[in-house]
């Protein structure tokens, strides 16, 4: 997208369709995070790093369509270190396996039954955090409880060890097999952990129309 260079990180915005400003926490080419400003109680909403933060987001597309840049206000480094604008919002998105009832002792075992789905099994690093906090699904989409999980390589982890972490947590909750592919994707933050939710091969908010 070539208009995604005009967009500022922590730029202060205002849109056609909302009086409160907005600020920008993150963005790549297919999703914007944002913050919103609340006047009544001179408040941002995440403005509190101590607590939770499940993100605003919309497509870069329609906020520049509609947003005007009211200034330039760069996120602090504690902002930087909570929101971590830098993580990707999507990652180990693949159509081949499904989240099942099935839970697996070790990495290993679970890498050899995706050994022929196409997932990238190596030790390469997708997500450089040590530790973040992972969201399942209930019956019916539901919200529960989420886990606190780590990495093995301080660096962060790999597509096979978050795929059966997640596997292991979602299975829990599961009555029947998935169809509709698996993925992690990024919610926001908790404890000033990054925060990401299981998912399908697509978002729940249907903000991916292509493959990639």
């Amino acid at each position: 997208m070539e208009q995604i260079s005009n967009l500022i990180l922590g730029g202060v915005y205002q849109t056609k369709w909302d009086e409160r400003p907005f600020r920008i926490l993150a963005f790549d080419d297919i999703e914007l995070f944002y913050d919103c400003y609340w006047p009544s109680i001179d408040k941002w909403t995440f403005g509190n790093l101590n607590s939770k933060g499940y993100y605003y987001r919309m497509s870069p597309e329609r906020f520049l369509n509609s947003g005007k840049l009211l200034r330039e206000q760069p996120l602090t480094q504690k902002e930087l270190e909570t929101f971590r604008p830098y993580l990707p919002f999507r990652i180990c998105r693949n159509k081949n396996i499904a989240w099942t009832d099935q839970q697996y002792s070790d990495v290993e075992t679970y890498k050899n039954a995706i050994k022929d789905s196409g997932i990238d099994t190596s030790d390469k690093i997708v997500l450089p955090v040590s530790q973040i906090v992972l969201h399942p699904f209930g019956p019916k989409s539901g919200a529960v409880k989420p886990t606190t999980i780590n990495s093995s390589n301080q660096e962060g982890f790999t597509t096979s060890e978050l795929l059966w972490n997640a596997q292991n947590i979602q299975s829990i909750h599961l009555r029947e097999k998935q169809k509709n592919g698996v993925g992690i994707f990024r919610l926001g933050h908790e404890k000033k952990m990054p925060a990401y939710y299981i998912g399908g091969y697509n978002d729940k908010a249907n903000s991916i129309t292509t493959d990639d």
